[in-house]
């Protein structure tokens, strides 16, 4: 899917919206990370980290820096039966992205528990993006976000993500750390996607 790093900055244009409010949300909400290892010892752990086409990495896991912090996982894509089909040659495809976003908050500072914050999130993923929001991207038709499913264990969400064993887990009693899964899935035509993402 060639667009799910621009998907997902629109997604936190709408997160950066929802979290307006200057004083209670202090916040640093980043795009697409992957997860890499931190050391090359036999278990490795891992830290997330946004990569971008330069080389450029920036680590993006907790920091109690900020009352609101949050970054995307792509966890996989899969090609999928499209039902847009106008006789065209069969050009059109349809991609599902499984994504997984992170959230790491301050409940005092935000005001908010772990449900109020996912709900918060959740209002922002539920989005369709079509037109001229999406005109700048050669080939793309719609892109419809979903989300799917919470995780507020904390510990089993930073064990996911720094496979780290839980007594290193390093989350405060006034501290927010969930996990939200959702889907991205793209219609797009296939003959206007190229390897510069231009017609």
């Amino acid at each position: 899917m060639p667009y799910i790093s621009e998907i997902v900055n629109l997604i936190n244009a709408t997160l950066t919206e929802t979290f307006k409010d200057g004083s209670r949300f202090i916040k640093d909400i980043k795009g697409v990370s992957e997860l890499v290892p931190r050391n090359n010892a036999e278990d490795q752990n891992t830290i997330p980290v946004l990569v971008n086409t330069s080389d450029f990495k920036e680590f993006t896991g907790v920091d109690d820096r900020w009352s609101v912090q949050i970054y995307h996982r792509v966890l996989s894509v899969e090609q999928i039966e499209t039902p847009i089909s106008y006789g065209d040659g069969n050009e059109n495809a349809r991609e599902q992205a499984n994504m997984r976003l992170v959230c790491f908050a301050d409940r005092k500072r935000t005001k908010l528990d772990p449900y109020q914050m996912a709900f918060m999130i959740r209002s922002s993923l539920n989005n369709q993006y079509l037109g001229t929001t999406i005109e700048d991207y050669s080939g793309l038709m719609g892109a419809t976000v979903e989300p799917s499913q919470d995780n507020y264990n904390s510990v089993e969400v930073w064990q996911n993500e720094y496979n780290l064993p839980a007594e290193n887990y390093p989350v405060q009693l006034h501290q927010i750390l969930i996990s939200i899964d959702y889907t991205i899935t793209t219609d797009y035509n296939k003959t206007c996607i190229t390897s510069c993402l231009e017609c």
